[in-house]
């Protein structure tokens, strides 16, 4: 699953699979990674947008609960099975939600509520025994095997500014550069697939770069 979010740009992956009845479509965002220098902005920008006591992506998550849910193996991906014929109107509204989330900036009251769940969410992991040892490992693992940036971390999240975080979230949640993954029958996904200049077209054995 990882492979699918190397590449940027909203390139369509499509895996022919010719006994589907339904699509499953999976609609990828690209947040920062751990190393990524706008690391702690993104993850304040997803708690703002999908945490649920801020609540940014509610309206989508309602519209979702008419479509039958697939189980996800990766993290920030919306994934559903779908009628062939109401693949149009889910995307449109996908993109046009997003879109609109997007260009609304968020406020200094939304960034410091963010600031306070990842702040009570990092407490309770050093005060639990086997989530501490899991914290430290992971830090130190992708920082570098640094300790000092693990000591660090707590004040450059909370150092973070509006700016950042919103842009941060320009980036995340722009529609332009979501990753996206149908698969299903061919023929039934073409007029569908018609909409995108850049398809890279699979069969169901091949594996997705």
């Amino acid at each position: 699953a990882d492979k699918i979010n190397e590449n940027s740009g909203i390139k369509m992956r499509f895996v022919n699979m010719k006994g589907l009845h339904d699509a499953n479509i999976w609609i990828g965002l690209k947040p920062a990674f751990i190393y990524d220098d706008w690391y702690f902005p993104s993850e304040l920008a997803q708690t703002v947008f999908s945490s649920v006591n801020l609540g940014r992506l509610t309206t989508i998550q309602e519209r979702l609960d008419g479509f039958e849910k697939l189980e996800l193996k990766w993290g920030n991906t919306i994934a559903v099975k779908i009628k062939y014929s109401d693949l149009s109107e889910y995307y449109d509204f996908i993109i046009s939600e997003f879109g609109k989330m997007s260009q609304s900036s968020i406020s200094e009251a939304e960034l410091l509520a963010a600031k306070k769940i990842r702040s009570i969410n990092s407490i309770n992991k050093l005060n639990n025994p086997e989530n501490f040892t899991r914290y430290i490992q992971f830090g130190y693992n992708n920082n570098g095997f640094s300790l000092e940036k693990i000591e660090t971390s707590y004040d450059e999240m909370n150092s973070v500014s509006l700016d950042e975080v919103n842009n941060a979230a320009s980036r995340i949640y722009d529609p332009n550069n979501f990753i996206l993954l149908l698969m299903g029958n061919r023929d039934s996904c073409a007029t569908f697939l018609k909409r995108f200049k850049d398809v890279e077209y699979y069969e169901q054995e091949e594996e997705v770069r």
